[in-house]
């Protein structure tokens, strides 16, 4: 008994990995399956919707995507406060 609590603690789930590795796979697939849909979509609703901008804008509001996987750099210090008058 102690032996399998030994196994079960520090060693690594290749089986969790495998499928973490598999839901991040077809994830990115889906992504890129519906960023294909929206470039041939685009092209249709700007036309449908030419004469209606309210519409229009609407739509590409809602086909908006936020981008993501990009590291943003954090400032470790704020920003310094300047005064906008500066002595004389």
């Amino acid at each position: 008994m102690a032996r399998a609590s030994r196994l079960s603690g520090p060693w690594i789930d290749l089986k969790s990995i495998g499928t973490r590795l598999a839901a991040t796979a077809a994830m990115d697939q889906a992504r890129t399956d519906a960023l294909s849909a929206l470039d041939s979509l685009d092209p249709l609703m700007e036309n449908r919707l030419r004469d209606d901008p309210p519409t229009l804008a609407v739509w590409e509001s809602a086909r908006h995507l936020e981008r993501y996987g990009v590291a943003r750099s954090v400032e470790s210090d704020p920003p310094a406060v300047t005064s906008a008058t500066t002595p004389a």
